[in-house]
């Protein structure tokens, strides 16, 4: 009996977790949907090893290892004496030499409470405050790198101490040295992504504007890196996305989703769109009186074998779709859109949305082509595509189509709904 109570208890206290951090498509509103992707894109951006979705986070040498996850989590006493002596010592190059070491520490200890110790202590902060201050530019730009890695650790002490560094970082993103300027731009950005008090104290110093300038940049990767900044900064509670957009971003941004062709670089600018269109309404409406959904949705077919890039693009049609009904009008009459999503069935929660708006939406849907997709999502044991599944199904059914029921009954829809019902979970 008591080893049946345990259980019981661990099942309610899983349950509880469960509830609390596992949110059920089925049961929320399409605005709601957003809210819950944005949060989720914020964690998922801030993972250190994502690189397909984010390139830019931690800054790594080339002679730096990828870490494994199984490195030690402390550093020794005699790796951090002697990354310390590098960083003192007035011998040329050895300054440099630790400021290398201290940044590819940063990338594979970043959890080492010694190094967390050392890098946010008064000494080494007023150490990068004279380097950044000072004239010599390769140690400006390893200094930069190691203030990208403190942003990037996940710790709120480290990204404060770097939060410090922020005027002079505002400060490169004018300088003619490309590389300073790219890794500053990063640095802004890993410290915007730790959250909403970072981004508003970095609006608060003057960091749009020079970000938005770097938007008329010829090189591509400055581009992407100045996107990821910029994201951050359009993201969470309280963004202001509406100031963003009065600070002429919508221009610029518009321009590289209707000229440029390098897959990477149209996703970083479609990161940005993501977060402005999770913001006020009367921000997409401005977004789409500059055509964004053709330039969103023409470049789908091209991402079909990079659908990890094309993730942001879906997530603003999501956005989009979950809008005023003339938005999604607008979306659902522009050509290629459904074609293209059909071939992105992964990306249903864009459908989803659109179908939400009422049956007149549902009906148009072309569901002989979706049903099988939604259908399998049923027959899986991850929650998140049964749940959309579910929904889909929901929707498919109150439309009104009047062969709904037979159509699901002809795809063996009943034995997968039932599959469902008899789950154990």
């Amino acid at each position: 009996d008591a080893l049946s109570s345990s259980s019981s208890s661990h099942n309610a206290t899983a349950a509880r977790h469960k509830a609390l951090y596992k949110p059920n498509p089925f049961n929320e509103t399409a605005k709601q949907g957003v809210t819950r992707r944005v949060r989720e894109d914020a964690q998922l951006r801030k993972q250190r090893r994502d690189e397909l979705v984010s390139a830019k986070r931690f800054k790594r040498s080339k002679e730096a290892e990828e870490p494994t996850g199984d490195e030690e989590v402390e550093l020794k006493k005699d790796q951090i004496d002697h990354v310390q002596a590098l960083l003192k010592s007035d011998k040329k190059g050895e300054k440099s030499e630790g400021l290398k070491v201290l940044s590819d520490y940063l990338t594979t200890y970043s959890d080492s409470q010694a190094l967390q110790a050392m890098v946010s202590s008064q000494d080494f902060l007023a150490m990068i405050e004279g380097i950044l201050t000072g004239s010599d530019a390769e140690e400006q730009l390893l200094a930069t790198s190691v203030v990208t890695n403190m942003a990037a650790g996940g710790s709120a002490e480290l990204c404060e101490a770097a939060l410090n560094t922020a005027p002079h970082l505002i400060q490169f993103l004018d300088s003619q040295n490309v590389a300073l300027v790219d890794q500053s731009a990063w640095a802004l950005g890993n410290i915007a992504a730790e959250g909403p008090k970072f981004r508003d104290r970095l609006k608060d110093n003057g960091v749009i504007p020079p970000l938005i300038k770097l938007l008329e940049s010829k090189d591509l990767n400055l581009v992407q890196t100045a996107c990821f900044a910029l994201s951050n900064l359009a993201r969470g509670e309280g963004a202001n996305q509406d100031a963003l957009v009065k600070a002429g971003l919508v221009p610029p941004l518009m321009y590289h989703l209707r000229v440029d062709t390098e897959p990477a670089v149209i996703s970083e600018a479609a990161w940005v769109v993501v977060y402005l269109t999770s913001g006020p309404d009367n921000v997409s409406t401005q977004l789409l009186e500059h055509r964004l959904i053709p330039l969103l949705v023409g470049p789908l077919k091209d991402f079909l074998e990079l659908k990890a890039l094309a993730i942001p693009l879906i997530r603003a049609l999501g956005n989009i779709a979950s809008g005023p009904d003339n938005n999604t009008s607008e979306l659902i009459n522009e050509p290629g859109f459904l074609p293209s999503m059909l071939q992105l069935i992964q990306s249903d929660c864009s459908l989803i949305n659109l179908a939400a708006h009422g049956p007149e939406y549902v009906k148009v849907l072309p569901h002989h082509e979706l049903l099988p997709g939604f259908l399998d999502f049923l027959r899986t044991k991850d929650h998140e595509l049964i749940s959309l599944g579910l929904r889909y199904v929901q929707l498919l059914l109150n439309s009104g189509i009047p062969d709904a029921p037979a159509l699901l009954s002809e795809m063996n829809g009943v034995d997968a709904l039932e599959a469902v019902i008899l789950s154990d979970d």
